[in-house]
């Protein structure tokens, strides 16, 4: 997969590795089970390498393309809200979620 065609048209190059448009999505229990780990660190970082999701995010429009699916290899697309769309939503930049938690707020997929 050197190349990624975002929705906005614009490729992004994946030849280069670490590619500077590409993120590692870790779960929570995955860094939870590591606390206080005695492994080797390269266990560690196999571990975290087999088990995250890849994101690569568009330098031109914002959207993050997530492969959530490592057989399939076919990329979800999440577009960034603007302040506008989040203001007639009724959502705020309040980060916190309703009930003290994450909130989803800035992305929905396409």
């Amino acid at each position: 997969m050197p190349k990624i065609l975002c929705r906005c048209n614009n490729v992004l190059n994946l030849i280069l590795s670490p590619s500077k448009h590409g993120y590692r999505l870790v779960s929570e229990s995955l860094i939870d089970s590591l606390y206080g780990s005695t492994e080797p660190v390269n266990d560690i970082v196999s571990k975290v390498n087999l088990s995250t999701v890849m994101v690569y995010r568009c330098d031109s429009c914002g959207r993050l393309i997530v492969f959530w699916d490592k057989q399939k290899n076919v990329p979800k697309f999440y577009v960034v809200e603007q302040p506008d769309e989040l203001a007639a939503s009724g959502k705020t930049d309040d980060l916190s979620g309703s009930a003290g938690g994450p909130s989803t707020l800035g992305h929905s997929p396409e």
